[in-house]
């Protein structure tokens, strides 16, 4: 099937972001998107803990298996009763098996949001996107999502090579109508575009397994 390349950017909220990290091989994608989006409904623009995040996401729920994803529920409760201090307060470290324990003292500032499961459209996530609210999306991956090639457009394929949690912040629509969605990934800059690559929404429709968005805590 041959896609067309002339893509019309419509959103992109790159420059509302922090820097593109990276999780290496820990299973913390859901815990970087989270921190990322936490970031930005709090209107800032610098990095947020996932260690401390990922700590009582596993704890508050028992998990000891930290070799497995977390979940929405764990992610969220802990945004929401616990909040996340800055990166620099308690940084992420590539080598652990397990999150670092966060020290016995609490934190001065903590950043907080609400989180809520959904079940979105293409047509959804383009009205939230139209109204500035980003969005997360757990998919499964395909193989060309390993390594995308310029224009880093990726379109639906057979296959499943595990699921995957990515912060959609963007759209665009092809010559022919197709609408693309813009991702963040937590792969480092060295993956696709910077750190950044499109989704087809026929992507999205086929292979989503789950949305979730954040909003502001209101105090």
């Amino acid at each position: 099937m041959t896609h067309s390349t002339s893509l019309i950017t419509k959103v992109d909220l790159r420059e509302q972001f922090s820097n593109i990290r990276d999780q290496h091989s820990r299973p913390l994608c859901l815990a970087f998107a989270s921190s990322d989006l936490n970031s930005y409904v709090n209107g800032l623009k610098h990095a947020l803990s996932v260690e401390y995040l990922s700590y009582y996401a596993y704890k508050d729920f028992s998990n000891n298996n930290f070799d497995s994803g977390l979940t929405i529920q764990a992610v969220s409760s802990v945004l929401f009763n616990r909040g996340q201090p800055e990166e620099s307060e308690l940084p992420y470290q590539i080598s652990n098996q397990e999150p670092s324990e966060p020290p016995h003292y609490d934190f001065e500032e903590k950043i907080y949001s609400s989180g809520q499961e959904k079940a979105l459209t293409p047509d959804e996530i383009v009205q939230n996107l139209n109204s500035g609210v980003p969005v997360i999306v757990g998919v499964e991956l395909s193989h060309t999502f390993f390594n995308p090639k310029p224009p880093y457009l990726i379109n639906y394929e057979d296959g499943n090579f595990g699921g995957h949690a990515l912060i959609i912040i963007g759209y665009g629509e092809c010559d022919k109508g197709e609408n693309y969605f813009l991702i963040r990934n937590s792969w480092g800059p060295q993956w696709a575009d910077a750190g950044y690559a499109w989704l087809s929404a026929d992507y999205i429709s086929r292979k989503s397994i789950t949305f979730m968005e954040l909003n502001k805590k209101c105090t």
